[in-house]
């Protein structure tokens, strides 16, 4: 599917549930116990009520969740949103929009923007070679050395190593929620119109 195609246009994509959250007088002790300790689970409900079906892989999942902060909270949900729209993960986009514009270090505008995509005139250079970095891991699996370049001009080596762990983080969860058909919550903003 192209990016901007709706999720019903998709035959690649689940357009219903397949997997059904959880609900809580289906779960047994352990899952009970990790819905209720894993803070993440109330900001993304419906996709951490489909995960704990399998408690090992929610385990995993939890465990590489923690976010650090190396690279600021702005350049992280940039990534994040991008990635959500590369891989068309509107479940993603759509947690990390509210997210981003809820801690005020993306807006609304720039989340329209982030479709559009590093070439949009919103982006200062450094924000445009960050939304780059992203396409050119969603399209060829490595960052080219030009990106990289620019990057290593202002990030460290820790911070260098975090951008591509955050691009596949966020590539990995758009697989399982896409596969999983994990919905939108009620009243949550999904895809921007293009």
């Amino acid at each position: 599917m192209t990016p901007g195609a709706s999720q019903n246009e998709a035959t690649s994509r689940a357009p219903s549930a397949r997997i059904e959250p959880l609900p809580d007088e289906d779960a047994d002790d352990e899952q009970r116990e990790l819905l209720v300790t894993a803070p993440m689970a109330q900001r993304a409900p419906n996709f951490f009520r489909v995960l704990v079906r399998s408690p090992s892989a929610y385990r995993g999942l939890v465990a590489g969740y923690g976010r650090n902060d190396a690279v600021p909270s702005r350049d992280y949900e940039l990534m994040a949103l991008r990635t959500a729209w590369r891989c068309q993960c509107e479940y993603i986009f759509a947690q990390h929009s509210k997210k981003s514009t809820g801690l005020g270090v993306v807006s609304d505008h720039e989340v329209d923007a982030v479709v559009t995509g590093p070439g949009a005139p919103e982006w200062a250079p450094w924000e445009a070679n960050l939304l780059r970095a992203v396409d050119e891991l969603h399209d060829e699996a490595c960052i080219t050395d030009a990106t990289w370049a620019i990057l290593a001009e202002r990030y460290d080596e820790r911070q260098l190593v975090e951008v591509p762990m955050i691009v596949g983080g966020y590539h990995n969860l758009a697989f399982a929620m896409n596969s999983y058909g994990v919905q939108l919550e009620p009243g949550a903003q999904g895809f921007p119109a293009v």
